[in-house]
């Protein structure tokens, strides 16, 4: 007799609590390391296109193709993330340093926050270059944010 199995379907929409246990389940963890509800919370601030609050199918697809560079370069560079960071990002070396005393313990990042920290400056960056109107001659980006624009921008 067969048996037709059913599709794994994902919902039309997935809320923070929802993605999580979609990513736990679809295999997003790295052995008991599990994204944590607030990391999901920042992914979807920054994957959220139509700003509706849930993540839809297209938008879901893209976090998860994301997810699995990041799992990849977790676990590639092992206790050398701040290598892959700095590769990644474009901020100051200052701000970088800040950024991994803060959230470092011991020279590490669990993968909880390592995800975290990347999404959250992906997000800065795309939401600082929507309002850049300047390129100067060193190359530098200048941009103009209204109070309201930058306190959205920072509230990742």
């Amino acid at each position: 007799m067969n048996k037709i199995m059913p599709e794994k379907t994902i919902p039309e929409e997935l809320n923070a609590e929802e993605l999580q246990k979609k990513l736990i389940d679809s295999g997003h963890s790295i052995g008991e390391q599990h994204l944590s509800l607030q990391t999901c919370r920042i992914m979807m601030s920054y994957m959220d296109e139509d700003e509706s609050g849930k993540l839809d199918v297209t938008e879901f697809q893209k976090l998860e193709k994301e997810l699995k560079i990041l799992k990849r370069e977790y676990t590639d560079h092992g206790l050398s993330q701040k290598t892959t960071l700095m590769e990644r990002g474009t901020i100051p070396k200052k701000s970088f340093e800040s950024i991994w005393r803060r959230h470092s313990s011991e020279g590490h990042l669990r993968y909880d926050e390592f995800v975290a920290i990347t999404m959250k400056l992906q997000a800065l960056t795309g939401r600082f270059k929507k309002h850049v109107h300047t390129i100067l001659d060193c190359g530098c980006e200048v941009a103009s944010l209204t109070w309201e624009s930058f306190i959205e921008a920072a509230l990742v």
